[in-house]
């Protein structure tokens, strides 16, 4: 169990940060692979048996892991290069908060650790939206969703997108920022 802690997989982090997304990513590419429409989807729901639930929960882990890869290079090269512009010590309180050491853990520190884990949730999220949203153009292409067009577009297209783009620029960005905040009070608190 001590490997577990180690690489910090709790079960939570796993299944908020990694299943949940990449859930939400494979979805309509699921419906296409399993030749399902939205009618017998609730059928489909009841046929489902255990080894077929635990290869679904394998695929969306891993494409969970690989959209949190996606999440992380979003965040080092967008917040990261918005951040160095705002603020010129951005780098260096960076170096100065991974050399800190406690010998008790502050406050700060589990309050910084609660943000990360937001953060890379709705960067997930956001990411695995869009993907799901390329997975409804396919499943679209192939099969006709009985919806009002106008509905269609909205719910399948323009809701995902939208919910999306606020999770980049607006809440991923305001706790890459509050990140920054924290990790600077740190460092001037704790720095020797």
């Amino acid at each position: 169990m001590e490997k577990l802690t180690s690489l910090n997989l709790s079960f939570d982090r796993v299944l908020i940060q990694l299943v949940i997304p990449g859930l939400i990513a494979m979805f309509p590419y699921l419906l296409v692979f399993t030749d399902v429409e939205f009618k017998s989807l609730a059928t489909q729901f009841q046929e489902i048996n255990t080894l077929s639930t635990l290869v679904v929960i394998l695929v969306a882990l891993i494409t969970g892991i690989m959209i949190e890869n996606i999440g992380s290079r979003i965040e080092v090269y967008y917040y990261d290069w918005r951040q160095k512009k705002r603020h010129v010590d951005y780098e260096l309180i960076w170096e100065q908060y991974l050399q800190l050491s406690y010998e008790n853990e502050p406050i700060g520190q589990r309050y910084l650790r609660n943000i990360l884990f937001r953060m890379k949730f709705e960067l997930s999220t956001a990411i695995a939206l869009l993907i799901m949203v390329i997975g409804f153009g396919v499943y679209e292409s192939l099969y006709t969703i009985w919806l009002h067009p106008a509905i269609k577009v909205l719910a399948l297209y323009l809701f995902p997108l939208g919910i999306s783009a606020y999770l980049i620029f607006l809440e991923g960005w305001s706790s890459s920022r509050v990140l920054h905040g924290t990790r600077k009070l740190l460092v001037d608190k704790y720095q020797v």
